[in-house]
């Protein structure tokens, strides 16, 4: 009798435990996200008064592994994010039919995203959300720059139905990249701020 007391006790133990450690330390989930990265470089200006050029998107990719987790099981969260991306821009001089299509690939990271997940109807969600980030250029295709580091924030807001999920973010980087172009080096910038638009689908265990 004392031993199934001491048994029924222990399990109520364990059951407490867990419950205090789960309310305590809230809900944890791994997010998976890739798809296409529309960027763009802004406030690009020619040192060359006589030139007009004009910059355009350019259209790439962005792949990202990070993880959520909740404050105390609310639908608040914070997270971090680690992924492999672009950046770039096209330039085009109104004057003649030059044109030149830029890009650099960079591993980036967030080490701080919040968000908050709004229930609007079972199992789906909106979620919101806003981080701050940084990348490095580690390999250069057709684009030179001066920094090949830059950080910034980061806006979006994510679809959610039950682990499946649609993201649009937006990006915009602080540091001028100065861009340069190996292929026609009459021409030289000033300006370049990283502007990146995401489009993602990802799902989260």
């Amino acid at each position: 009798m004392m031993a199934m007391a001491m048994c029924v006790g222990m399990q109520a133990q364990v059951r407490t435990s867990r419950t205090f450690t789960k309310s305590k330390g809230g809900a944890f989930e791994w997010v998976v996200r890739a798809g296409l990265s529309i960027n763009n470089l802004s406030g690009i200006e020619s040192w060359d008064e006589s030139d007009e050029i004009s910059n355009s998107a350019k259209t790439s990719f962005e792949v990202d592994f990070g993880f959520n987790k909740s404050f105390k099981n609310s639908n608040l969260y914070w997270g971090m994010e680690l992924g492999i991306g672009t950046r770039g821009v096209k330039l085009e001089d109104d004057n003649s039919d030059w044109s030149e299509s830029l890009s650099t690939y960079n591993v980036k990271f967030t080490p701080f995203l919040i968000g908050y997940k709004i229930p609007v109807g079972e199992d789906m969600k909106v979620d919101p959300h806003l981080g701050v980030w940084a990348l490095y250029d580690f390999a250069i295709d057709d684009l030179d720059i001066n920094q090949r580091y830059d950080v910034g924030l980061q806006a979006g807001v994510g679809f959610w139905y039950k682990f499946i999920n649609l993201d649009l973010s937006y990006q915009f980087g602080f540091i001028n990249s100065e861009p340069y172009t190996n292929g026609r080096p009459w021409y030289d910038f000033s300006g370049g701020k990283t502007s990146n638009l995401l489009i993602r689908l990802g799902i989260s265990f």
